[in-house]
């Protein structure tokens, strides 16, 4: 084991941050924890043992890297939880024409601070007739989208700009209280009004105006559903989806149903489910079916990579198809999810306080309470039977439903309905155990518009969302970046530098097919130490050059070229430096080859000191040294093999002898001067590379001694 300083690995700074999966100290066979990650195909859990392997693999390591960004961004760790404000309106208009007004008092007046969402679901756009049924037309979803962003762009105006620019951390700075609206009243129509009088340059303007962006619209019949996203926060709003689902007549058509949309905002899922019930007041059973069927039906598909993104639909990952792309994401797969619309749920009578007949007295003196007791979807919510787990804020307005057409009287017909709380505002969200709750009401109410038996309802939810901080990624990412380079082969090269320094020769014999030569040999070997200093092993090897074919000069062995290193290990690598030079012409036929020195029958290279001045013995000889003779000819191969193998160069030096003149040859029959050792250096700067990992660079120099006489005959690998 190593210590964590060692390792490198600032672990309170991971744990500040809520904990990298890392191990603590450098354990080499253990994979990091992969139980947060998705791995149906057991694809991902091989490269998080790849990546923790001995062998650095930097793709695995990247994937898992990715896949550690995405599990921080599920369990929050490098999140902050901020407030956001989430308008929902439904309003049933039965069928009747919308105008300006209408839509704008529906919405309600202009509060203080602008909500971050406004969510607005209309039952029964237009009138539902079995054309109307069977064939769908969209320009009623065109209509309610133009008027509402007419009206989104008065909201704007009379709160002058006050929205906030960024979703507030912690509690939400509620609207002051504003007296209660005026009551409008409109005639029934059953024509549509158009924006057929909006020039497009108008309409272009009116969105350049309006502070929110449509982040999705879905119709379903009569059943429209908008969600709009105030400017600052629409590029936070993603992979928006929707989805529609009938339960009307027959079990599947579109005279009731749901339209719903999904979408990430932030870091945090939403889905909004746009509803219109059976209208059967003393069939809370088959609202409780048509319930439970958009509930398992309703779904919406994303990629798979989308899916993985969030904690609340990993559990959709697990139970799709081994291997599928797209993922079936289903209501509970989601952080948030918001009901709105006409649930048509009426009161249970009588009971024991309430009859049919005291119904409206007890709404006229305020005595709702009797009234709630009777309410048929808050019996279904405690029987289990439908809406299981939702919240609803407690309802302190009169019943919705039914009025009588631009009236504030209840249903006065021949029926005499009795009124109910049809239209509600529900949520259903996913809090991981210990956890705040995500959704709290702010305001639940009704607006007093008149043109329907029904009056629009209001829900104003402060929603807690994930929202990346800035600061805790940095720290993340610094983290993973100190673990990667705590997997990232490393070595220590000792020395740095190899310097062979002047490499005096010594004679050894060369042969070729007609005659033995004598040539001078120089050579040298010094070692490199090798340590791996990383938690993986090193592979290296030396690089080739450009234009080269070998990553070494041919005065240069290496030995080994190549090799492994495990963690803490150490090599030792020789580096042999080599020359030979003739001391006599070579064969005019042929090239002599040459013998190296581990070869020549056992004799060893004598090594000679540096002498006082290059060129001057250090020592005395009686050997007389070669000459070729006055015709230039090469001397018989008799001539030659009498110079014994290892003879020292220095000797044929010998004080007095003057060495030959430049460009020699045969020169009128004189004999030409001994040879004389001129230097010549040699610098290489090798590339020692490291498989996944860094390069390392090792200079070395030589200067060789060679005889002036003759060309170099070769250079030599040892």
């Amino acid at each position: 084991m190593h210590d964590d300083a060692n390792l490198g690995l600032d672990l309170g700074l991971l744990k500040g941050i809520g904990g990298v999966r890392l191990p603590e100290e450098r354990v080499l066979d253990v994979p990091p924890r992969l139980d947060a990650l998705d791995d149906s195909d057991g694809a991902l859990e091989e490269l998080g043992q790849r990546a923790m392997s001995q062998e650095y693999d930097p793709q695995a390591f990247a994937s898992l890297r990715r896949l550690q960004i995405l599990d921080h961004h599920r369990n929050g760790s490098i999140s902050d939880r901020a407030s956001l404000s989430v308008c929902n309106v439904t309003w049933n208009v039965a069928g009747l024409a919308p105008t300006p007004a209408s839509v704008l008092e529906a919405l309600g007046p202009s509060p203080a601070v602008l909500p971050d969402l406004v969510i607005f679901g209309v039952q029964e756009a237009v009138e539902l007739s079995s054309r109307e049924v069977l064939l769908t037309d969209n320009s009623a979803s065109v209509l309610w989208r133009g008027l509402l962003e007419s009206a989104l762009v008065s909201w704007g105006e009379a709160s002058d700009g006050k929205g906030s620019s960024s979703p507030k951390r912690g509690s939400v700075e509620l609207a002051p209280a504003r007296p209660s609206p005026p009551v409008f009243a409109f005639k029934r129509s059953s024509s549509q009004p158009s924006l057929r009088g909006m020039s497009v340059r108008g309409m272009e303007l009116q969105a350049e105006r309006c502070p929110y962006v449509l982040v999705g619209s879905t119709q379903l019949v009569g059943i429209i559903l908008t969600v709009w996203a105030r400017r600052d926060h629409s590029a936070h709003c993603a992979e928006v989806r929707s989805a529609t689902i009938g339960t009307g007549a027959l079990g599947f058509l579109g005279n009731k149903g749901a339209a719903a949309i999904r979408l990430r905002c932030y870091h945090t899922s939403l889905v909004f489910v746009c509803v219109h019930l059976n209208a059967n007041k003393s069939a809370p059973e088959a609202r409780n079916t048509e319930y439970k069927t958009i509930e398992a039906k309703l779904a919406f598909t994303v990629p798979r990579s989308t899916a993985l993104t969030l904690t609340s639909s990993l559990s959709a990952v697990r139970d799709a198809p081994k291997g599928a792309r797209e993922i079936t994401l289903r209501l509970r797969h989601h952080d948030v999810v918001v009901w709105l619309g006409d649930l048509n749920y009426r009161l249970a009578l009588p009971t024991a306080e309430v009859t049919v007949a005291n119904v409206r007295t007890l709404i006229q003196h305020g005595n709702l309470r009797p009234l709630l007791a009777a309410d048929q979807l808050q019996a279904a919510q405690r029987a289990g039977k439908a809406f299981e787990g939702y919240s609803e804020a407690p309802i302190t307005f009169s019943p919705t439903y039914k009025y009588d057409w631009n009236s504030t009287a209840y249903d006065s017909s021949d029926k005499k309905r009795s009124p109910a709380w049809t239209d509600r505002v529900l949520w259903l969200e996913t809090t991981p155990p210990g956890e705040l709750h995500r959704v709290t009401p702010v305001d639940y109410g009704r607006r007093e518009v008149l043109t329907s038996d029904h009056r629009p309802v209001f829900a104003t939810l402060k929603v807690a969302i994930s929202v990346e901080s800035a600061d805790k990624k940095a720290k993340l990412h610094k983290a993973l970046d100190q673990w990667e380079l705590s997997r990232i082969p490393t070595v220590s090269i000792h020395p740095r530098e190899l310097k062979f320094g002047f490499l005096q020769p010594a004679v050894a014999h060369a042969v070729s097919a007609h005659a033995v030569f004598n040539v001078a040999v120089a050579e040298k070997t010094l070692s490199v130490r090798l340590t791996n200093l990383g938690q993986t092993i090193a592979f290296f090897s030396f690089r080739t050059k450009p234009g080269r074919t070998s990553p070494f000069p041919d005065w240069l062995t290496v030995t080994p070229e190549a090799g492994s290193l495990n963690p803490g290990a150490s090599l030792s690598v020789s580096f042999c430096a080599g020359s030979s030079s003739p001391l006599s012409e070579p064969d005019p036929v042929s090239t002599p080859s040459f013998v190296p020195s581990s070869q020549l029958s056992g004799h060893a290279l004598p090594r000679l000191p540096s002498p006082p001045a290059l060129g001057k013995s250090s020592s005395g000889g009686g050997f007389s040294y070669l000459r070729r003779s006055s015709t230039g000819k090469v001397q018989t191969a008799a001539a030659l093999a009498s110079l014994a193998v290892g003879t020292k160069l220095s000797s044929l030096l010998a004080p007095g002898n003057s060495p030959p003149p430049k460009g020699d040859g045969p020169n009128n029959g004189k004999d030409n001067g001994p040879p004389k050792l001129h230097p010549d250096a040699m610098e290489e700067v090798l590339v020692l590379t490291l498989e996944n990992g860094g390069d390392y660079f090792l200079p070395v120099s030589v200067t060789f001694l060679r005889p002036d006489y003759y060309t170099v005959m070769s250079d030599f690998r040892c």
